[in-house]
Formats: structure tokens, sequence, C-alpha cells
């Protein structure tokens, strides 16, 4: 069947040319009016206006809900750094003691280790990263750094890798 608008072809079961979207006239569409074989009753309207008018309606306002008055958010409640300031206290002496023993530490590993100590205060995960891992250096554990990386990352699931597979 082809569109009357665009001259496309159509399948015969399409009501809507599926190029242009214009509704395609089928055979069923194209009865020819048959008038009715039994006594009718007319249906028409007596005389009267032909439209009838229905009543304005009032115009409304919109309604708005009242806005509740905002009230202050309440401070989240910050854990006790007496925690924190007792391993930094710890953190240090600790450190101290390393230092001045003839103990033969890098001193990389010891400023690494003193910069961990000393941001315990705002973050405990990079203070064990920090200290952790001039440790497992020196104590030849540096193969342990790997699967630390491996299983620290919080984004996936599973066993830390970015493409672990999940069933």
């Amino acid at each position: 069947m082809d569109c009357s608008a665009c001259g496309r072809h159509n399948e015969t079961a399409a009501v809507f040319c599926i190029y242009c979207g214009f509704r395609l006239e089928t055979v069923n569409q194209a009865k020819p009016f048959q008038p009715a074989l039994g006594k009718t009753i007319d249906l028409r309207r007596e005389s009267g206006p032909a439209v009838q008018s229905i009543p304005a309606m009032p115009k409304l306002e919109p309604v708005v809900p009242p806005v509740a008055a905002a009230q202050p958010i309440a401070p989240v409640a910050r854990p006790s750094k007496q925690t924190n300031d007792g391993l930094m206290l710890i953190g240090i002496v600790l450190l101290a003691l390393v230092f001045f023993s003839n103990i033969a530490i890098p001193t990389w590993a010891v400023i690494m280790m003193a910069i961990g100590v000393l941001s315990l205060r705002n973050s405990r995960q990079t203070a064990v990263w920090m200290i952790g891992i001039p440790i497992l250096v020196i104590t030849n554990w540096w193969w342990a750094i790997v699967f630390l990386i491996m299983f620290s990352n919080d984004k996936s699931k599973g066993c830390g890798m970015k493409h672990s597979y999940k069933h």
C-alpha cells in the first residue's frame, strides 16, 4: 500500500506510514455508507440554540502549601580527639625511641612514619598507610603492599580488583 502523503510503500496491514506518520487509507476504512433498513427514530434536537453555553468557572488562585520555618541543622557530633591524641603521643614516643636507638632504619622511613604520626589527628587511615608502608619495606614484607592496595579498594567488591568476576 502506498502512502498518499509521501508516496512510499508500506505493508498492507499498516495503519500509519512508517516514513512520514500519515494515516493510511485502508480497505476497511473506505466502506460506503449504508442506510438503515428498518424503522428509525429522528434523534435531532428540536429547534433551539445550536450550542449551549457552559457557565464560566471562577478563576482560582493556585494553592501553595505553607513553608515550614527553616530550623538549624544540628551539628554532627565529632568523635572525641582524646583517642587520637593519645595514639599520637604514643607514636611520637615510639618514633623517638626508634630514631635514637641503634637500629638501622633509613631516614626516609623515619620521616614517612613521622608524617603518619602527625597525620593521625586528621585521618587514621592515612596514618596507618604512612606508618605501615615503611614497616613493611624495612621488614622485607614489601610485597604485602601489593595485597594491601588490592584489597583496600573501596570502589569495588570482592577481591578489590577493578575487573573482578561477579556471578
